[in-house]
């Protein structure tokens, strides 16, 4: 009994231990996936998947890419090398938003970091993505979950070796669309919902949106002391939501440290580009250049302030 006691106590910790951890380093304690976990530590998603997040993660084991390597019948030092490829894919196993196996129904679609849609086939008791299966689920980390699956999710072929600026648009669907389908972004939808935007933003534009998750709004709103149905009665949202929306389509690779846009609101937003990390005002862009019918959408983690509007309200 006081053995059974002693491994329950272990066991505990160790889920404990986990759960305090980023995806990233949850990834790199596990044996199974310290390809796809080395992969991550030194790509441009290392530092992405260190932040707030939340994240789903359908991370490929070991055995997973050693059957990618045959399929495409090259080597590991082969497959690793094209640094484009390599980031496609690797955005291509994450999600904005914490997913659990229960919310995978069958016929469930989701968005990737890279762009593409991948959509849940639920047969019995096996749960498929593509054309891999998800053997271990809901492995829980402080910025969201990592499931582990058998095979290597690999973006359609016509989009791995493409300039992000030359690529056709990827999605047929337009910036409110878009925003809908992306998990985490429900305050922004309903924000844009009490206001004349969700009209505008499904005109031809372009536009392009700098988009804040539901948990940038969350700190928004404990910044103001105020609640989601108390942000949305403001006469005033839609001055914030202009300042998120720039007419025309602007990249990322245009944002250079220093850089000014002017938003509909009227004043510009200055963006920084230093570490590896891009800017706007004080929010981390964390996802860039999602291509819309009608514009771009950038993920930003703040929700970006106007500063007459911040005074205004807290006077």
């Amino acid at each position: 009994t006081a053995f059974l006691v002693l491994s329950l106590v272990a066991v505990t910790v160790q889920i404990d231990k986990i759960a305090c951890n980023s995806v990233i380093d949850t990834a790199n304690d596990i044996d199974e996936l310290q390809i796809f976990a080395n992969a991550l530590k030194t790509s441009k998603l290392d530092s992405l998947l260190e932040e707030a997040g939340p994240y789903t993660v359908f991370a490929p084991t070991n055995l997973a890419f050693q059957k990618a390597y045959q399929m495409l019948n090259t080597t590991s030092m082969d497959f690793w090398s094209n640094e484009a490829f390599v980031t496609e894919v690797l955005e291509h196993h994450v999600v904005i938003g914490k997913l659990l196996l229960s919310d995978l129904s069958d016929g469930f679609v989701m968005r990737t970091l890279q762009g593409q849609n991948l959509s849940v086939m639920v047969t019995g008791e096996s749960t498929t993505l593509q054309d891999a299966k998800i053997v271990t689920s809901d492995v829980s980390a402080s910025n969201g979950v990592i499931h582990t699956i058998d095979r290597v999710l690999l973006p359609p072929p016509s989009t791995q070796f493409q300039d992000s600026t030359a690529q056709e648009d990827v999605s047929s669907m337009n910036i409110v669309d878009t925003a809908r389908e992306l998990q985490g972004f429900s305050t922004l939808i309903s924000a844009l919902e009490v206001t004349d935007l969700v009209q505008k933003l499904t005109l031809p534009g372009p536009y392009t949106v700098f988009a804040p998750t539901d948990a940038a709004f969350a700190m928004f709103l404990d910044l103001l002391d105020i609640s989601v149905s108390e942000l949305l009665s403001l006469p005033n949202i839609a001055d914030v939501l202009k300042y998120h929306v720039v007419e025309g389509e602007v990249y990322s690779q245009t944002l250079k440290d220093g850089a000014q846009v002017e938003t509909l609101l009227g004043p510009s937003v200055t963006f920084s580009a230093r570490e590896g990390r891009l800017r706007a005002g004080d929010a981390v862009v964390t996802m860039a250049d999602i291509r819309t019918s009608n514009g771009l959408i950038h993920v930003v983690d703040k929700v970006l302030r106007p500063p007459r509007w911040v005074s205004a309200f807290r006077s």
